[in-house]
């Protein structure tokens, strides 16, 4: 069976990154960032010191993360000690278009600008259809073993429409939230077929490929203010050559992430740390 990432699970996100894991291979911080900020946002009993309210988590992205916020949440629970309020929308093929749209409430579509508002952490991941993208990564997004030509085309400029989406996404969230600092995540896309890519002989173009792909999303990110967290090299290594799969990370189709990837997706963004962030300038 043909399946492509972006037609039936939109591949992660998410832009570059430091390995990270679960289990022994997990990422340490470099550094543990200060949580006084998320600690002092939650409504906590004075006397007990029990979370009476908690943390709200908006996480939006396609089917690469179904199954992942509720383990990132414990995580953050863990670390924090605060309840974890989840609010989980990751949704199959959800793009970056289709993000924007129901941030800004858009007639027809669910309105997250509320929970966009009362969140204090948000991850956002939105997959590049719709966006205007010239990129032809469509010839990679794929777990067949086929054959094929490799993609051309996947420049700067071919990306520019999707990142241009993704920076309306960021400038969205901080005109709803009217500046107040938030722990705001991009996670990058991972490589879930590179076996396949291996078979088909589009190995090499097809990584130069979605290195530009996760290039926009970092580009988009520092401009927008989100700290950058690196899935891609958590499943795929610093070179972009290891196959996941190898780890178990991988589920039986090839392309979606087994329990053990959704663990590892967590233990990432919670390696990103709980540092809030504010508007950058300008």
């Amino acid at each position: 069976m043909k399946t492509t990432w972006l037609k039936s699970i939109a591949v992660f996100a998410v832009v570059g990154f430091g390995a990270a894991a679960c289990g022994d291979s997990a990422v340490e911080p470099e550094a543990q960032p200060s949580v006084e900020p998320l600690v002092e946002a939650a409504v906590v009993d004075q006397d007990s010191g029990a979370s009476l309210y908690g943390l709200d988590l908006f996480y939006a992205q396609d089917s690469h993360g179904f199954g992942v916020a509720d383990r990132y949440a414990e995580l953050v629970e863990r670390e924090l000690g605060i309840d974890v309020v989840v609010h989980d929308n990751a949704i199959g093929n959800l793009s970056a278009a289709e993000i924007l749209a129901r941030i800004r409430g858009e007639e027809g579509r669910s309105d997250w600008s509320d929970l966009i508002q009362a969140a204090e952490i948000i991850v956002i991941y939105g997959n590049p259809l719709g966006s205007g993208y010239t990129s032809d990564i469509v010839t990679c997004v794929s777990g067949s073993t086929s054959e094929r030509e490799p993609p051309v085309r996947y420049s700067e400029a071919d990306w520019q429409p999707y990142q241009d989406v993704l920076e309306q996404i960021y400038e969205e969230i901080w005109a709803i939230r009217e500046g107040d600092p938030v722990v705001l995540l991009a996670p990058t896309a991972l490589n879930p077929a590179i076996s396949a890519w291996r078979a088909a002989g589009i190995e090499a173009e097809c990584t130069v490929a979605l290195e530009a792909w996760n290039a926009s999303i970092a580009r988009a990110a520092e401009t927008g203010g989100a700290t950058v967290v690196p899935v891609y090299e958590a499943f795929n290594g610093p070179a972009h050559d290891e196959d996941p799969r190898e780890e178990g990370w991988i589920g039986p189709d090839g392309l979606h992430l087994s329990d053990a990837g959704k663990a590892a997706v967590a233990e990432t963004l919670a390696a990103a740390g709980f540092e809030p962030v504010t508007p950058p300038p300008g």
